[in-house]
């Protein structure tokens, strides 16, 4: 797997970025099966995108590097936590810190996605204008798999 830190402490940028880029990719992986099966219409780059303007080709861009801005940035403060835990207890400290981050998420998804510009014309709300249950349910598995993937990228990687 990537290694991120080097051996005087400071962490390869290059390296992090990838990692962050491949476990951006799982939660990407994880809101699309979860699209396919009806749980959910959300996209995370949509929403973020549609935030600054209607959805266009530009707004589609500035979501996904915002996503995958996001995902690095996560992942870099996953590792900061994971590197201080024995190998062998990284995969389930990642899937604790993705749990307590889906949560998170979920719980200030119902919150601020009523008063997203465009969420509702995304299908995102529903008949209510709140988040429909299975798009949180969706929201929080999506970051459980994030930290799974963080935890067992962690987990194959020497201790520092």
């Amino acid at each position: 797997m990537i290694s991120n830190e080097r051996d005087n402490g400071t962490y390869d940028i290059k390296a992090l970025a990838l990692e962050g880029l491949l476990t951006s990719g799982a939660v990407t992986a994880t809101m699309a099966i979860a699209r396919r099966a009806g749980f959910t219409k959300m996209r995370f780059a949509d929403i973020l995108g549609t935030l600054f303007g209607p959805r266009s080709s530009a707004t589609r861009a500035l979501g996904w590097v915002l996503f995958f801005g996001n995902g690095i940035a996560l992942t870099r403060f996953y590792r900061h936590v994971l590197d201080r835990v024995p190998r062998v207890h990284r995969l389930r400290v990642g899937v604790l810190l993705g749990g307590v981050h889906g949560a998170v998420a979920a719980i200030g998804a119902a919150g601020l996605l009523p008063f997203h510009p465009r969420a509702h014309a995304r299908g995102v709300l529903g008949r209510r204008k709140t988040p429909r249950r299975s798009t949180l349910v969706a929201l929080a598995a999506a970051h459980v798999v994030f930290g799974a993937a963080v935890g067992l990228s962690a987990r194959r990687q020497r201790s520092a």
